[in-house]
């Protein structure tokens, strides 16, 4: 069983990761410790942990507080996510269930609904890219892609225009559908790598992938 200061680490990443968070807010051990229902303990390891991770950022007389965007670390982290998520593709391709790729498209449905909505969106774009990632059936590459997305304070945001998101993921499924590993490696490149424009457009924040 999760310790209790594993258990807060896990929920403030969270927050995080979605954006409940965003990039450079303040992180009071007090509020945070009545959010999640714990003592202050905790949430002060918890903080130093995210600061390991790049997550939280700490200044004298200041605080804690989120990290801000990197841009050019971002830009690198994009590019290896790029190579690692079209890995992840080929081998989805080769290994996926016959109910994977319904799971998948029923999250695209979902997305493509949910166009006023950003919280809901940024959760499903995630859902999205792990319910692929999943199908690769890799332990260690799901476990990588899951350090690669915590690169980016806020996890993923609005940048993107969401019809340009969504057309990415309709060509991966279109190549899904295909069991094309080419084409799925191929789109799944271009989809992250296309971020890289909106990364240098708006620094303080990642689009949606």
């Amino acid at each position: 069983m999760p310790s209790k200061s594993g258990m807060v680490v896990d929920a403030i990443r969270e927050m995080i990761v979605t954006g409940q968070l965003p990039p450079s807010s303040p992180l009071r051990q007090r509020d945070l410790a009545e959010m999640l229902g714990v003592s202050q303990t905790p949430v002060r390891e918890a903080i130093r942990k995210l600061e390991s991770e790049g997550l939280v950022q700490s200044a004298t007389h200041r605080g804690a507080s989120v990290a801000a965007a990197d841009p050019v670390h971002l830009e690198e982290s994009l590019r290896i996510l790029a190579v690692l998520a079209g890995l992840a593709g080929r081998l989805a391709v080769e290994r996926m269930l016959e109910r994977d790729l319904p799971a998948i498209e029923r999250l695209q449905g979902e997305l493509v609904n949910c166009e006023h909505d950003e919280r809901k969106r940024k959760t499903l774009n995630r859902q999205f890219h792990f319910r692929v990632y999943e199908c690769a059936h890799s332990p260690m590459l799901l476990s990588m892609m899951r350090l690669l997305w915590l690169a980016f304070p806020g996890g993923p945001q609005v940048g993107r225009p969401l019809e340009e998101s969504i057309r990415g993921h309709q060509s991966l499924l279109q190549a899904l559908r295909a069991r094309d590993s080419e084409a799925v490696t191929q789109a799944i490149e271009e989809h992250v790598l296309g971020m890289i424009v909106y990364l240098h457009s708006q620094p303080a924040s990642i689009g949606a992938l």
